[in-house]
């Protein structure tokens, strides 16, 4: 490496108050989540709310605005209901089923099943929307690099 290695009496020691600053953060953040929850929630979707609304109010993402607590309310909504028909297939213990008709034998899915599909389609759209998941944040974020070629040898432009 090229240059001068720090030495102990250059390097800055972290402030003593870093743990005031991260109750302030917290604090705000669980006042932000407070003041913007929807009315009208369950206790399952006020749960999923305090529990969604804290990683997307955290300063560092950032996502939790006015124009988005619709967006979130019904992304809870959608994990909830989600949640809800895994509980109910545990207790049915079967997704398919067979009967028999006049062309013979006959697989067939248990109704619920397509509900549930279509609920999951709905949360992962918007957990897309909101950056929930890797591959959205990164798209979300954006890719600094993306253009550039790796060329950082100056001599490879003389």
């Amino acid at each position: 490496m090229r240059g001068s290695h720090s030495k102990i009496k250059n390097v800055v020691p972290m402030r003593p108050d870093v743990v005031a600053d991260e109750a302030t953060r917290k604090a705000a953040v669980a006042r932000r989540v407070r003041e913007l929850m929807p009315k009208g929630l369950d206790d399952d979707c006020r749960k999923e709310w305090r529990r969604v609304a804290t990683m997307l109010a955290d300063p560092t993402v950032n996502r939790l605005k006015v124009q988005y607590v619709d967006m979130i309310k019904s992304y809870c909504i959608a994990t909830v209901r989600l949640h809800r028909f895994r509980t109910l297939f545990d207790e049915l213990a079967k997704e398919i089923y067979q009967i028999k008709g006049r062309n013979g034998l006959q697989v067939k899915s248990h109704p619920h099943i397509g509900q549930m599909n279509e609920t999951w389609r709905q949360w992962y759209a918007m957990a897309k929307e909101l950056g929930l998941s890797p591959v959205a944040e990164r798209s979300l974020i954006g890719n600094s690099q993306q253009g550039e070629f790796g060329f950082e040898n100056e001599d490879f432009y003389s």
